[in-house]
């Protein structure tokens, strides 16, 4: 089974914003990822096929910006 990952480079700032808008969520599939010693942060999806993927994105990435996190770079 193939499935497709989504990786969105996050400020480092915002990691805490955004693992916050997962859990009020509830939404599996997604998770924050953060390299402390170098100050980044990922926000990390996994799903079945590739517009899934770009529809669950597409659903999250307005909650993000609305907590204040900013992105770093494009899915």
């Amino acid at each position: 089974m193939k499935l497709w990952e989504i990786k969105v480079e996050i400020a480092f700032a915002g990691a805490e914003s955004a693992d916050n808008v997962l859990l009020a969520l509830g939404t599996e599939g997604w998770s924050v990822f953060e390299e402390v010693i170098l100050r980044q942060a990922w926000v990390v999806g996994v799903f079945p096929g590739e517009d899934e993927a770009v529809e669950a994105f597409g659903e999250l990435a307005p909650l993000l910006v609305e907590a204040g996190v900013k992105f770093i770079s494009d899915i």
